[in-house]
């Protein structure tokens, strides 16, 4: 799990990575480029939807299921995740991404308008074009939507991971990583090599102790209490 306390789950959390993921869009030049030149032209004569205002849950799941990748099925995410990317607003974001084409596809093969998921053939008949097109959509559908929900995962990701740093620091200094101190690499190294991983094992030790560390000289003291200062974790080698 990446939040180790029980915060990761309370309300407050939840709606803020939520919120984030509905304020996290794609640029202008990212929505050119993926609606450029893939645009099917194939049925021009695809109606226009409008943005759902309600979907069956179970279609979600199943459209979810077809684009989440491996960052998103980590149960550190799922719960997180789930109140933002079954919502309406969520899947209409999704859908925004497609050409309407595609997203007549998408939402007539998952039923998520009636709830009761169509066969490609249905669709095609529908349209009055070949099966082997709407296929195509649908493939080319579940490409865009797959690069834009992993984007907006990865995105989610990159905030729980800081959050998590910080509420390590602000609670329990001692389990802070010693990457977290912004050591030159040298020091950083030898004390990784010697097993020191976290801010509590660093400072449990001695001069004497850290002296006999392969590297680390009386100039490397001085640089570790800097750091750990600087970390607002005052630290001072003694003898």
């Amino acid at each position: 799990m990446l939040m180790d306390s029980d915060a990761a789950t309370t309300p407050e959390l939840i709606a803020y990575v939520a919120e984030l993921l509905r304020s996290e869009g794609m640029t202008h030049e990212n929505r050119r480029h993926l609606a450029g030149s893939h645009e099917l032209r194939d049925f021009s004569n695809a109606p226009e939807l409008s943005p759902l205002s309600q979907a069956s849950e179970l279609s979600v799941r199943l459209l979810l299921a077809s684009i989440r990748g491996k960052r998103a099925s980590s149960e550190d995410l799922t719960e997180l995740v789930q109140e933002w990317a079954e919502s309406p607003d969520a899947i209409n974001q999704l859908l925004d991404q497609l050409p309407h084409d595609e997203r007549f596809v998408i939402v007539r093969f998952f039923g998520l308008l009636s709830g009761r998921p169509q066969r490609l053939k249905t669709i095609a008949r529908e349209l009055n074009v070949p099966e082997n097109v709407i296929l195509a959509a649908k493939v080319r559908a579940l490409k865009r939507l797959r690069r834009f929900y992993d984007e907006q995962i990865e995105a989610v990701h990159a905030e729980l991971l800081h959050h998590r740093v910080q509420q390590q620091s602000a609670t329990s200094p001692a389990s802070m990583p010693v990457e977290q101190l912004g050591l030159i690499a040298r020091t950083q190294n030898a004390l990784k090599r010697a097993g020191i991983n976290t801010v509590g094992e660093l400072v449990a030790l001695n001069r004497r102790q850290l002296l006999d560390i392969p590297y680390i000289t009386p100039q490397s003291l001085e640089h570790i209490s800097d750091r750990c200062t600087a970390a607002g974790l005052p630290y001072s080698v003694s003898s």
